[in-house]
């Protein structure tokens, strides 16, 4: 190209996607899980000392009462002694157990052995 010409800027049309398209598309609800896609979860809860399982409900029932929203990274901070898989584990149970449920929304794990992984966004249950 000569000199002082400007190359034409490209026309995009459309909706032009972004990272949060990215992390949309991450989060977004997919094809059915296999049966045993949370047999993990389940090991981790059936593992965990009744100690703990009641800390974590506690703290879960008191982030849904008092936050608009919170994420797994919220109840670690919550909880003593607890195992990134037994924090899972709990969101799980409080989601089947109607007390959480997922807003929709995601954000990235402050937890710096997350490694900025997408985590979700969770609210009291109406």
């Amino acid at each position: 190209m000569p000199a002082g010409v400007v190359p034409e800027r490209p026309v995009v049309t459309g909706h032009q996607p972004d990272l949060f398209d990215a992390l949309l598309e991450m989060t977004a609800p997919s094809a059915p899980l296999p049966a045993d896609a949370h047999a993990g979860v389940e090991q981790a809860r059936e593992g965990t000392s009744e100690w703990v399982r009641s800390q974590l409900r506690t703290a879960i029932t008191h982030l849904a009462r008092t936050r608009e929203t919170f994420t797994s990274d919220d109840l670690e901070r919550e909880a003593i002694d607890c195992k990134p898989n037994q924090i899972g584990a709990a969101m799980r149970a409080a989601r089947q157990a109607g007390l959480i449920e997922p807003t929709g929304e995601a954000t990235l794990s402050t937890r710096p052995s997350a490694h900025a992984r997408v985590v979700r966004v969770w609210r009291a249950a109406a």
